[in-house]
């Protein structure tokens, strides 16, 4: 199997420089796509290959376990895809719990997540970094002037339940403001006959490669998160806030999702019902100014959330070597 994303974001883009290569020592020995050999101490983010985890699993050497998603939480979430939860259902099944139990120290990526783990001896929380930097706000100039809005929901087909929830906003949303334009991600058209409708892009989901590269040049004025409230979705990490800033957007999040309250006044955020997001879309769409004020007050937030310095810092403490 290849490197996942979330090896990326929370350990290559900070302490990338520190992994062994071709005629290139270094303390972090690569022993898989997504596990590493440090001293004696082997480091597992969320999953490899099968003899891989069981290789871990039976080894003696102090583990410690990445985990980036509530797996276990994905039976009592029924919004998922149903393919994409048996899945997950089927990973608990075979390896996610006895890693959890396995491993020496947990490492969660959201606060939902230390809590459903707060039965293990040592678990700490820690946050995505990404190698890009935030975009900035010049892509706002003349949006106030008929420019058209750019908004995007950035999400894998584990977020199509939120495509459906958004699919009657925008419905309303792009009959009635001339300058909203829509794109998403999607393997196969979901919007119905907005999915026709020449303010509608949907884009075929890319490789991680080319969609880091395709995020480095896109520009947009808002990023859509909603998020259904099931035990999946509550444990999600603060990562979409960081991509939407690489993008330029100003997230619009759901209230009760916990990681929205780190920008609760650089960001639009909505409660649980198709009418809220409906209605607080629509009064910023008719005073767009609103929308730029929000990204320019926003960039040094996204800044100081996108800290490699403290993930490396982070990692040199759980796996004793100096990764600076």
């Amino acid at each position: 199997m290849g490197r996942i994303p979330t090896t990326d974001l929370y350990f290559v883009n900070s302490c990338g420089h520190k992994v062994a290569r071709w005629l290139k020592p270094g303390p972090v020995k690569p022993i898989g796509a997504n596990s590493f050999a440090i001293g004696d101490t082997y480091l597992l983010i969320r999953r490899d290959t099968d003899r891989i985890m069981r290789d871990l699993l039976e080894s003696p050497r102090r583990l410690v376990y990445l985990v980036d998603d509530d797996i276990e939480g994905a039976a009592t979430s029924p919004s998922l895809p149903e393919g994409y939860r048996k899945r997950l259902m089927e990973f608990h099944s075979r390896y996610h719990g006895a890693l959890t139990r396995r491993a020496d120290i947990l490492v969660a990526t959201s606060p939902v997540l230390l809590d459903r783990f707060a039965w293990h001896t040592d678990v700490r929380l820690l946050h995505p970094v990404w190698h890009l930097p935030m975009a900035g706000n010049r892509h706002f100039d003349g949006i106030e002037e008929a420019k058209p809005i750019r908004a995007v929901h950035l999400g894998s087909g584990s977020h199509s339940d939120g495509i459906a929830f958004l699919r009657p906003v925008l419905t309303q949303l792009i009959d009635r403001y001339e300058q909203l334009h829509f794109t998403y991600i999607g393997a196969s058209p979901a919007l119905g006959s907005l999915d026709d409708h020449a303010r509608v892009q949907r884009m075929k989901p890319q490789s991680w490669r080319v969609h880091k590269r395709w995020l480095a040049r896109q520009r947009f004025h808002l990023g859509l998160y909603p998020l259904p409230n099931t035990p999946f979705h509550r444990a999600r990490s603060r990562n979409k806030i960081l991509e939407y800033g690489i993008v330029g957007a100003v997230g619009v999040y759901p209230a009760d999702w916990q990681p929205a309250q780190t920008m609760k006044n650089h960001a639009l955020l909505c409660g649980p019902e198709q009418r809220h997001w409906t209605d607080t879309l629509s009064t910023v769409l008719s005073e767009c100014r609103r929308i730029r004020a929000l990204s320019e007050c926003s960039g040094a937030v996204l800044d100081r959330l996108n800290d490699p310095a403290n993930q490396r810092a982070f990692w040199s403490d759980v796996l004793k070597v100096d990764l600076t």
